[in-house]
């Protein structure tokens, strides 16, 4: 009997390859669609400390005060340029411009108040705006104090301004050991949440098993009911059990077919790092294997559904469609369920995809392993019971 199932599952698979656009969707179209996604997102995976912000520099002042600025906004975690104020109109790509006045290092020895003046672009980012103007707020307040420091150094009657190589001085205060250190990073134990390749690639492997295993699972089914293949095999040395279970089991190889592709292509893009991507899959290999086999066998219980319920392959091949892109989409495959509302979040998770993004951030994200992804897994084999039962139940088969 298990042989029979065995080559069932082949026949599935041998059906699913003889139309070559499944092979295009399959092997072709997922990495597309990585590619887009990957690149849309941004590469993802920084760690919170370790953000920059692109600055332009106009130094009209020159003077040892100005160039301690200028070093300063460099420790700040800025992308310095820094740009002569006659070329300032001529240079392309600014986003945020910091003008230093001139006059500004005769200014502070005198005791006057001096300003700085920050420029942004109309489309300027407004969150790296609101950062870069607390780096800089920062910068100047290190500097003053460093100023303080400075002049409680001197006389009562000598001024910054007369002092002779005040730059190195400054320099060597700013190379102190900070006396508070404030740390950024990501709670748990794993690496951050993905965002780019990160969220990619899960969720595009997550995206094309459900739909490739929908598509051409019930367009099939819908083709053998109609011209009376189904009736015919039961004929054969098939029961109706081994012919839903031969159905089942080629449904799951086919989706563990296009999991083993989007693996190996996970897997290049973390290993060759492209587009500056740090992806890994987690270092549970049980635990991902878990996750992509009991994903299977809900896509496999879903689309057994359809085959029964639906008529045509016409059908099929429309509902099939229309509800993985709504699967796809609410389920968290093309942007991070964190993002989302609350209450989307919930109707998100009444599809099967949630869960299996859910299960596989415990992996790639928090660096879980088999046992944290074992309430998914069990939620997703409870989706394929139900919908397996209710399609055996509706689909006629009569010898």
């Amino acid at each position: 009997m298990i042989r029979r199932i065995f080559r069932l599952g082949l026949n599935e698979i041998r059906l699913t390859f003889k139309d070559r656009s499944n092979a295009f969707w399959m092997f072709v179209m997922p990495i597309v669609f990585i590619m887009f996604f990957g690149n849309v997102i941004g590469t993802g995976q920084n760690d919170p400390s370790d953000v920059t912000i692109s600055l332009t520099v106009v130094d009209q002042d020159v003077s040892w005060l100005s160039r301690s600025l200028v070093e300063a906004l460099k420790g700040e975690d800025f992308a310095v340029t820094e740009v002569d104020p006659g070329e300032l109109e001529t240079t392309e790509g600014r986003i945020r411009t910091l003008v230093i006045p001139a006059g500004l290092g005769d200014m502070v020895a005198r005791g006057e108040q001096a300003r700085v003046f920050l420029a942004t672009e109309p489309d300027a980012n407004t969150q790296a705006t609101i950062v870069a103007e607390l780096h800089i707020g920062r910068a100047l307040t290190r500097l003053v104090g460093a100023l303080v420091e400075m002049q409680a150094e001197l006389g009562e009657n000598e001024a910054l301004d007369l002092q002779a190589d005040r730059l190195a001085q400054m320099r060597d205060l700013a190379d102190r050991e900070p006396l508070v250190v404030v740390a950024a990073s990501f709670a748990g134990r794993g690496r951050p949440v993905p965002g780019g390749f990160g969220q990619a690639v899960p969720g595009m492997m997550t995206q094309f098993i459900l739909m490739m295993v929908m598509i051409a699972g019930a367009v099939y089914l819908t083709e053998e009911k109609l011209s009376g293949v189904l009736k015919r095999l039961a004929v054969a040395p098939f029961t109706p059990r081994t012919l839903i279970a031969g159905k089942l089991t080629g449904l799951v190889m086919l989706a563990l077919v296009q999991s083993a592709v989007l693996i190996a292509t996970g897997s290049v893009i973390g290993y060759f790092k492209l587009f500056g991507a740090d992806f890994y899959w987690g270092d549970s290999p049980a635990g991902l294997a878990v996750m992509i086999l009991s994903f299977a066998v809900a896509g496999a219980g879903i689309t057994l559904f359809y085959g029964a319920i639906l008529s045509s392959p016409t059908q099929a091949s429309a509902v099939s469609w229309l509800s993985g892109m709504v699967m796809a989409g609410l389920g968290g495959c093309w942007w991070p369920l964190e993002i989302v509302p609350s209450w989307l979040r919930t109707v998100g998770h009444i599809f099967p995809t949630a869960w299996m993004m859910d299960g596989m951030h415990q992996l790639i994200s928090f660096g879980n392993g088999l046992t944290a992804v074992l309430p998914y897994a069990a939620i997703l084999l409870a989706y394929g019971l139900v919908f397996g039962l209710l399609g055996a139940r509706f689909l006629k088969i009569q010898a």
